[in-house]
């Protein structure tokens, strides 16, 4: 039986294939709420891991093209970056 996979389903498959399980949470994250940007604090308290378990792995996620800056926040009158699925 053959099947017909899209260019864009094929490149999104070999993009998330090397993603550990990690990065795959934080990257989920961002694509089941595509219209929403979050700082690295939101993702903490989203996914229940400390802080120095999601900063590399969006870092990671940044470096892939699958995220994009979206802008800043201010969280407890500190400056926080915002991220938010690539367009």
């Amino acid at each position: 039986m053959k099947t017909r996979v899209t260019e864009t389903s094929l490149l999104a498959y070999t993009q998330l294939k090397p993603l550990s399980q990690r990065k795959r949470q934080v990257y989920h994250v961002f694509k089941f709420n595509p219209e929403c940007a979050y700082t690295d604090k939101d993702l903490s308290r989203i996914l229940n891991l400390e802080i120095n378990r999601i900063t590399p792995r969006r870092g990671e996620i940044a470096d892939l093209n699958l995220i994009e800056k979206a802008g800043w926040t201010t969280q407890n009158r500190r400056r926080a970056q915002l991220w938010r699925l690539k367009k």
